[in-house]
């Protein structure tokens, strides 16, 4: 095994990692549009009861949210500065930017339906 196949296989599992994150996070982006999943600001939905755990106040399905997508856009960032062009790299680049677009949609919506209040 050469070093180039080592350092592939490595960006194998990160872009893979990237995509199962990516994979999650959207499917949580398309189930807070379903009140009944993520409830209103007068009512409690099924993710209440899923992730009753909570830090700082938050469910602890938006603080996951709000990591991964901290995690995303440092990946994006070292997805666009490295010197291969592999259709993988821009695939995940393409996602990694559609997914932040995607999260500040998130945030604008849970703070306009009431969703997300902060008193």
């Amino acid at each position: 095994m050469v070093s180039g196949d080592r350092e592939l296989g490595k960006g194998s599992v990160f872009l893979s990692a990237l995509r199962i994150v990516l994979a999650f996070n959207f499917a949580r982006f398309a189930l807070s549009f379903v009140p009944k999943f993520e409830g209103t600001a007068d009512a409690p939905g099924i993710a209440d009861r899923i992730f009753r755990f909570s830090v700082f106040g938050f469910r602890i399905d938006f603080v996951w949210l709000i990591i991964s997508t901290l995690l995303i856009a440092v990946s994006l960032v070292v997805l666009l500065t490295d010197q291969e062009t592999r259709s993988e790299t821009v695939n995940g680049s393409f996602l990694s930017l559609l997914w932040i677009v995607a999260f500040f949609v998130y945030i604008f919506r849970a703070l306009a339906t009431g969703v997300l209040h902060f008193g």
